[in-house]
């Protein structure tokens, strides 16, 4: 892969001041590179790395073509506003660079079906111990 056509895929949580509240994010992120290199982790607010941070270190290892991917169950303000003006500002300080910003991880139909498993499947447990 040549510096031009670098790509990278950027899994942006929300983020949280709580420590904790990060680390399955950092281990998902973990498992993630063990097969895809090209990812980085980072936050829209509250932890570090935040977006604008990873972008740019992102930048400085020659990476020109960025992906963000919201591990968001839902697109809400910071995905309709607050991320596409970041990406425009992105744009504008690296203009010899692409941003595309991925539809929210919710959205997408494996993600859904997980949610609908898991969820029968812990209702299913309930009924089975209806004293819990």
């Amino acid at each position: 892969m040549t510096e031009s056509t670098k790509k990278l895929l950027i899994l942006l949580a929300h983020g949280s001041n709580d420590s904790k509240w990060c680390e399955p994010f950092i281990a998902l992120q973990g498992k993630i590179n063990e097969q895809h290199s090209h990812t980085a982790l980072s936050y829209l607010e509250m932890a570090k790395p935040q977006l604008e941070t990873t972008v740019m270190d992102g930048y400085q290892a020659g990476y020109r073509h960025f992906w963000i991917l919201p591990l968001f169950l839902a697109a809400g303000k910071h995905w309709h506003v607050d991320l596409p003006r970041l990406i425009t500002k992105f744009e504008q300080q690296y203009q010899d660079s692409s941003f595309s910003l991925l539809p929210v991880i919710g959205e997408h139909p494996l993600l859904v079906e997980s949610l609908i498993t898991t969820t029968q499947a812990i209702y299913t447990q309930l009924l089975a111990n209806p004293h819990d």
